[in-house]
């Protein structure tokens, strides 16, 4: 198998990429559809504009989700001292409806 994959310019570490890509429904296993289907989707060099192409848009969605992980951050933040803070509230007024003594339940 190894000298299959060698013959056609593939590492064995470039296997698990290959299943992936031409695995089209994601169900981990290739039908003859799919095999075929993706391995025309395959066929032929890739350009350097290709190659460009898709750096460019690796980058791009690389910075979209970073400033997504970092909005939905801050918001997390936002919200866990909004419950901190309203939680401290209930421990005020229940501390208040005990008669200022400790409320153990």
């Amino acid at each position: 198998m190894k000298a299959l994959f060698a013959s056609i310019g593939l590492d064995a570490s470039d296997v698990w990429t290959l299943f992936k890509l031409l695995d089209i429904d994601g169900g981990s296993m290739l039908e003859l559809e799919e095999f075929i289907a993706g391995c025309l989707r395959l066929k032929g060099n890739a350009t350097s504009v290709d190659l460009a192409k898709l750096s460019y848009e690796h980058k791009f969605f690389s910075q979209k989700m970073l400033r997504f992980i970092m909005k939905a951050d801050d918001k997390l933040r936002a919200l866990a001292t909004a419950q901190n803070r309203q939680a401290e509230a209930l421990i005020d007024v229940m501390t208040s409806a005990a008669g200022g003594s400790s409320y153990c339940g």
